[in-house]
C-alpha cells in the first residue's frame, strides 16, 4: 500500500515532466529540455522498479473500527492480536505475514508477506473470499472456518475491520457474522 502511493507520486511526477516537455521545446532551452528529458528517463525507470516491486510484494492494510478502538489511545492490543492471529491463520498456507507498519491517524497496520518468491496470487486467495463474504454475507456454506472465526471475533467486540490490498478494499462488520450464526 505505502509502495503504490509512492508509485502514484511517482506517475504524478512523470506527468508533469511529460507535460513541461510538450510544452518545452528543444530548441527555446536545449539545456532545460536534456535536463528533463533525462528525469523523464529516471522517473520511468523508477516506476517500473515500482511496479516489479508492487507485483512482487504483496501488502493487506488492515483497519478497525468500533469499541476495541480508542482514537485518542490505539487499539485493544488485545483484540488487534487476536484478528491478526486469525488473518495469519487464515493466509498461512501461503506463507508468513508480518507487520510492517502502525497507522497514526487511523488505526491500523500494514502486513506485508515475508517470504520472497511466494506468488502473491496465492495470497489473493483468502482475500478474494474475504471480499466475497463483504459484499455477500448471506454465503455461509462456502465460509471457510477461518473466516468464520474472524467474524465470530468481529462480532463478540462490535467491531469492523476494513482491508484493502491491490484492488480490494472491503469492510467486514460484526453485523455480517450475526448472519452467519
Amino acid at each position: 500500500m505505502l509502495r503504490k502511493l509512492e508509485r502514484d507520486f511517482v506517475a504524478a511526477d512523470l506527468a508533469a515532466v511529460e507535460g513541461l516537455l510538450s510544452n518545452y521545446g528543444e530548441d527555446v532551452d536545449p539545456i532545460g529540455f536534456l535536463q528533463f528529458t533525462e528525469r523523464k528517463k529516471r522517473l520511468q525507470r523508477q516506476l517500473q522498479d515500482l511496479d516489479n516491486l508492487i507485483k512482487d510484494q504483496l501488502e493487506i492494510g488492515v483497519f478497525f473500527d468500533g469499541p476495541p478502538v480508542d482514537h485518542r489511545y490505539g487499539i485493544s492490543a488485545e483484540f488487534c492480536g487476536e484478528a491478526i492471529a486469525l488473518l495469519s491463520a487464515l493466509m498461512a498456507p501461503h506463507g508468513r505475514l508480518f507487520v510492517t507498519v502502525l497507522g497514526r491517524r487511523t488505526i491500523g497496520l500494514l502486513l506485508r508477506v515475508g517470504e520472497e518468491g511466494v506468488q502473491s496470487a496465492a495470497y489473493m486467495l483468502p482475500i478474494d473470499a474475504l471480499d466475497r463474504v463483504a459484499r455477500n454475507p448471506h454465503t455461509i456454506e462456502c465460509l471457510d472456518q477461518s473466516i468464520l472465526d474472524l467474524l465470530n471475533l468481529l462480532k463478540k467486540q462490535r467491531a469492523s475491520m476494513r482491508i484493502v490490498c491491490g484492488a480490494h478494499d472491503f469492510t467486514l462488520d460484526y453485523r455480517m457474522a450475526a448472519s452467519t450464526s
